[in-house]
């Protein structure tokens, strides 16, 4: 069996992005990442987010050797001048969660952490490629989840608090896709590296692994889902959202028309400047703030 061990040390968790998405590896690579401020998430930051409310239901789901929690283990009802809201997170119950041994992922970051939002803008800019945040908090000997396949194109790993044992099995058979529901076989694990805070681990799409914690203490990592973005693919998503403005009563020319005009469109713009656009599209936030709306109208009068 293939032991990883680190040896390149990034100066960035930047730079390691980019440099994956540049490189693109076809094997798992284990490397050393400076990890700055902005990175630095540990439970004691999530934490904060939980005492501050930023974290949503929507946003944070909870899974123990392979099976989920629900969501009344997370969330409770709350009533704001007499009616009931419910499935919002309870704090304590995510706490509790965790000390039972549930590892806890969020998703997205990025909407309530003004630090990691800038720190995406810039990596999604430098390297024209989609991505996905994830973070990982899991609680001292437990695991997750099972080996499994993830369909990004490139998943990197950073650790940022504690640490980590990571199996990984074969790469994906010829023609797997996300659909595929079978998992890697346990005999066919090829390699297996422990990451502790500042080790980074890149996955290709598909590969197989599991990840689990020792008995010591609880390990929190961030998980970069990096996915190309071709033409191609801009050009598909925006005929489905022109197809679907259309009425249903419209006729093949009207259609063949449409599809055309966004054809013509396309060839007129600067590719890359669009692939860029759509990127950072989830990440850029306009100027106006609530506190200059009163002033602007208080103007306008």
């Amino acid at each position: 069996m293939h032991d990883l061990r680190a040896a390149k040390e990034h100066v960035s968790v930047t730079e390691l992005l980019v440099a994956t998405a540049s490189e693109r590896p076809g094997q798992p690579v284990a490397a050393r990442v400076v990890v700055s401020d902005d990175y630095d998430v540990t439970s004691e930051r999530v934490d904060a987010w939980l005492d501050r409310g930023q974290i949503t239901s929507a946003s944070v789901a909870f899974s123990r050797d392979n099976a989920a929690a629900p969501l009344s283990l997370i969330s409770s009802d709350f009533e704001v001048q007499g009616r009931t809201w419910p499935f919002l997170l309870s704090s304590d119950k995510v706490r509790r969660l965790v000390n039972d041994g549930y590892t806890m992922v969020i998703s997205g970051p990025e909407i309530w952490d003004e630090a990691l939002r800038r720190s995406a803008l810039d990596v999604v800019g430098a390297m024209v490629a989609s991505l996905n945040t994830m973070i990982f908090l899991t609680p001292p000997g437990s695991s997750g989840f099972h080996q499994h396949r993830d369909p990004d194109d490139h998943v990197v790993v950073v650790q940022t608090e504690g640490s980590k044992t990571w199996r990984l099995y074969d790469a994906a058979p010829d023609g797997w896709t996300e659909d595929d529901p079978t998992r890697p076989e346990p005999e066919s694990l090829s390699a297996e590296v422990n990451l502790d805070v500042g080790d980074t681990l890149v996955i290709p799409r598909g590969w197989g692994h599991a990840a689990c914690t020792g008995p010591a203490a609880l390990s929190t990592h961030l998980s970069f889902g990096i996915n190309y973005v071709s033409p191609a693919h801009m050009l598909r998503t925006a005929l489905i959202g022109r197809l679907r403005q259309m009425r249903e009563s419209a006729t093949l020319e009207e259609t063949e028309t449409a599809y055309r005009a966004l054809v013509d469109e396309f060839e007129r713009c600067d590719v890359g400047d669009l692939v860029r656009e759509y990127v950072s599209a989830p990440y850029r936030t306009g100027e106006l703030r609530l506190g200059d709306i009163a002033v602007r109208r208080s103007r306008q009068m």
